[in-house]
């Protein structure tokens, strides 16, 4: 007799690609080779092709469970390790069964306990209205996350990102200031830049219960494998941590976990800057360091002028906002310190000062040396009426400007993709380029819109063109990391590899 593995595998594919999500996994448990063409059929149905790279939603639902892509991870005999997984968790917090994220937290951990390794984790949060725990719901839902995190942890994760953390914890955090009190996912922005007080301090929303840290299991401390970390001002500044006691805790306790592991940081939006460079200098395998440009706010003028002692950073790259070139004017060593990327930003509400860059460029590559390049990324988002000029080709008049703009031979431009759909559009790229007479390799990232499809990967010609008219020495350009069709020798640095 002929037995239905008999069959040819595209066969039996296109019979499972007409089955309903049911029908799937109830065939998943019959044998291995059916488990595995049923879970492949069941992940396609949510548009994963590959189980080791995933990016799923994940609801809280209030009737039976639907048949979803963790399911058909769970099930999956063959899904042992991971690269990437990403999950969208999305709920209500009127639902107040438990608390909200219990469910899929615990699932979650289910697979993860399952497989025996994944490189990276994303754990975005996105929740719809507000309620205030009780005490005996917020140590529940604290626990599984703590759970979950590290056993991800224990699975050689080298790299864990949380989005959206302050949904959290709701209403069940506020702060208690001079008679006010405020929402702190609300109103934690309008408050971040204060100075620190005894008169503000968190406290539970209802007066009562005990403050609730996530802490690092030993075994995941002594297995820990992160090699890049993020940390976000709403992350790591949020309940129950933020007077300068309990940050300097939460960041010597990042220090003793990942003291050993961690090779590259990501900061984003967080304002006290001195506590999070002392807490950098403690990372002797960190070699590259990022400040997120665009979401960077200045208050920090009034943290350093007290500040005279020498710190020691590690990295051998730093990718900063221009406004952060003023750490350099203070007390600093970076002995390994070989590429600094200087973000500028640029939109409708005008562009950077072309004078007090020129001269804070002379001050950081003096304070530098020569043996650390230094290379300009440019944000676009629009010409505003500053940039007119630069368009026409017409230069600004500025020795200093001249002087030190005209040694930068590398510069990368980013932007939205809708910057090539005319020339009017493209000209913002051509009035960049008017800064910089001696560029000799051009990076352009440009990312697309939701409805564009496909992605081009070349230039126009009439778009190269323009560029080799406008900088005449360029010997190199890249778009979207593809190099296009140049005049001259070609060269492929190491700068793509750093914006990696």
């Amino acid at each position: 007799m002929v037995g239905l593995l008999d069959i040819p595998v595209e066969i039996i594919q296109a019979i499972l690609a007409c089955l309903p999500a049911n029908s799937l996994l109830h065939l998943s448990p019959t044998c291995r080779s059916l488990n595995y063409l049923s879970t492949s059929a069941l992940l396609e149905h949510h548009g994963i092709r590959d189980p080791t790279n995933c990016t799923f939603d994940l609801d809280n639902p209030r009737g039976p469970l639907k048949v979803d892509a963790l399911i058909a991870l769970l099930v999956g005999l063959h899904i042992k390790q991971m690269k990437f997984l990403r999950c969208n968790i999305r709920t209500s917090w009127y639902w107040t069964w438990d608390w909200p994220v219990s469910h899929p937290l615990r699932r979650i951990h289910r697979l993860i306990q399952r497989l025996t390794s994944v490189d990276e984790v994303i754990l975005s949060f996105d929740f719809g209205g507000e309620i205030v725990l009780d005490d005996g719901y917020l140590k529940s839902g604290i626990d599984i996350l703590q759970n979950l995190l590290n056993m991800i942890i224990t699975k050689s994760c080298k790299a864990l990102r949380i989005i959206n953390p302050g949904n959290f914890f709701g209403k069940s955090y506020i702060f208690d200031g001079p008679g006010s009190g405020s929402n702190i996912t609300q109103g934690f922005r309008r408050f971040v830049h204060r100075n620190d007080s005894p008169d503000w301090q968190y406290k539970r929303n209802d007066g009562t219960g005990t403050r609730l840290f996530l802490t690092c299991s030993p075994v995941a401390l002594k297995n820990i494998a992160l090699t890049r970390m993020e940390i976000e001002a709403m992350s790591l500044f949020t309940p129950p941590c933020y007077t300068p006691a309990e940050r300097s805790l939460i960041l010597s306790r990042l220090v003793v976990a990942v003291q050993a592991s961690i090779e590259s940081l990501c900061v984003v939006d967080v304002t006290h800057i001195l506590e999070t460079l002392r807490f950098i200098a403690q990372l002797p395998l960190l070699d590259t360091l990022d400040f997120t440009p665009w979401t960077w706010k200045v208050g920090l003028s009034d943290e350093f002028p007290t500040t005279s002692f020498r710190i020691v950073l590690n990295m051998k790259k730093i990718s900063a906002p221009a406004e952060l070139l003023f750490m350099f004017s203070r007390p600093l060593t970076v002995p390994r310190l070989r590429t600094i990327l200087l973000a500028f930003d640029i939109n409708i509400g005008g562009m950077f000062d072309i004078t007090t860059t020129a001269t804070s460029i002379a001050r950081l590559r003096d304070s530098v040396g020569s043996t650390v390049d230094l290379c300009p990324i440019i944000h676009m988002h629009s010409v505003p009426p500053s940039m007119e000029s630069l368009c026409n080709g017409i230069p600004p008049i500025c020795p200093i400007w001249e002087q030190e703009f005209s040694k930068f031979t590398t510069l990368c431009l980013g932007g939205q993709m809708a910057l090539l759909d005319s020339p009017n559009t493209f000209r913002i790229i051509l009035g960049l380029l008017t800064l910089f007479s001696g560029l000799e390799e051009l990076h352009i990232r440009l990312t697309p819109s939701p409805e564009v499809d496909p992605t081009p990967i070349h230039l126009e010609p009439w778009m190269m063109k323009a560029i080799l008219n406008r900088s005449p020495n360029i010997t190199s350009i890249f778009f979207n990391k593809v190099a296009q069709k140049t005049i001259g020798s070609f060269r492929v640095l190491a700068f793509d590899l750093i914006l990696s």
